[in-house]
């Protein structure tokens, strides 16, 4: 689904993810999943809903930027524990 759904994904490269282009153009953007245990480098819904999204890169958490255009602004989430 390289013009479809999605674009490119290699999937579970060294265990769990690896690279991950999820609707590139219709909700979403690039999602590296699991690459280090959980989480990695998300960018979901850059020009419908959000924006970037780290999510438990060190354990749970990293940057959150959600609901860039329609609601919120910049949120940090659990980037060293909780909040």
């Amino acid at each position: 689904e390289k013009n479809g759904k999605g674009g490119a994904l290699v999937y579970e490269k060294n265990g769990k993810g690896g690279a991950l282009v999820y609707e590139k153009n219709g909700k979403g953007g690039a999602l590296v999943y699991e690459r280090n245990g959980k989480g990695g480098a998300l960018v979901y819904e850059k020009n419908g809903k959000g924006g970037a999204l780290v999510y438990e890169k060190n354990g749970k958490g990293g940057a959150l930027v959600y609901e860039k255009n329609g609601k919120g602004g910049a949120l940090v989430y659990e980037k060293n524990g909780k909040g």
